[in-house]
C-alpha cells in the first residue's frame, strides 16, 4: 500500500463520506461494496451463529439463561465481522487500518468533544472536533474546519489536590 499523507487521506474521506458518520464511526460501509471470499465466510459463519443464539428458548426468558444459551452468545460475539469488514472496505480506499487512539467529549464534558484517529500504514494522526450539546448531541463544522492533522506528546501536567491533614 501506497503511503499517503493527512492531506491524501482526508481527500479520500471527504469524497466517501459525511463528516459525522466518520466521526461517529456510523454507516461507514457501503451497502453494494463487495467482500472478499474470506470476509464473505465469516460473515455468514456469524450470521448462522447469530441466528442460533436468537433461536434459542431462553433468548426472550432473561430469567432463565442457561450455559448452552451463554456459549451460543459467545460463539457469536467472537466472530466480530464488523472489523474485518471495515478492515477490508478501508483498504480498497487506500487507507488502510485506522485506530481510535483518544476521544473526549459529551455528557457532563461541557461543549468539547473531539476524536483522534491513527492510520497505521501512513503513520497519519487526524483530529475531529465537534461541538457537544445535550439537545443536539454532536454537530460538526466542515471537514476542512473540523479536521487537523495531529502528532501525540507526552506532556507533563501539574494537579493541585486537596491538602491532607496528618493527625
Amino acid at each position: 500500500m501506497e503511503k499517503l499523507t493527512f492531506e491524501q487521506i482526508l481527500s479520500i474521506l471527504k469524497d466517501k463520506f459525511i463528516l459525522q458518520a466518520f466521526a461517529e464511526q456510523y454507516n461507514l460501509i457501503p451497502d453494494e461494496f463487495e467482500y472478499s471470499d474470506n470476509v464473505k465466510v465469516i460473515i455468514d459463519a456469524e450470521q448462522v451463529a447469530l441466528d442460533k443464539y436468537r433461536n434459542h428458548p431462553h433468548y426472550d426468558n432473561y430469567k432463565e439463561r442457561s450455559e448452552e444459551f451463554e456459549r451460543l452468545y459467545n460463539d457469536y460475539i467472537s466472530f466480530n465481522s464488523y472489523a474485518l469488514m471495515k478492515k477490508e472496505y478501508f483498504e480498497s480506499l487506500g487507507v488502510g487500518e485506522y485506530e481510535v487512539v483518544d476521544e473526549y467529549g459529551g455528557e457532563g464534558c461541557g461543549d468539547i468533544w473531539y476524536v483522534v484517529f491513527y492510520f497505521k500504514e501512513h503513520n497519519v494522526y487526524m483530529k475531529i472536533y465537534g461541538f457537544y450539546s445535550s439537545y443536539n448531541g454532536v454537530t460538526f463544522g466542515s471537514w476542512d474546519s473540523a479536521t487537523s492533522e495531529v502528532t501525540p506528546i507526552q506532556v507533563t501536567k501539574t494537579e493541585y489536590v486537596e491538602k491532607q491533614n496528618n493527625i
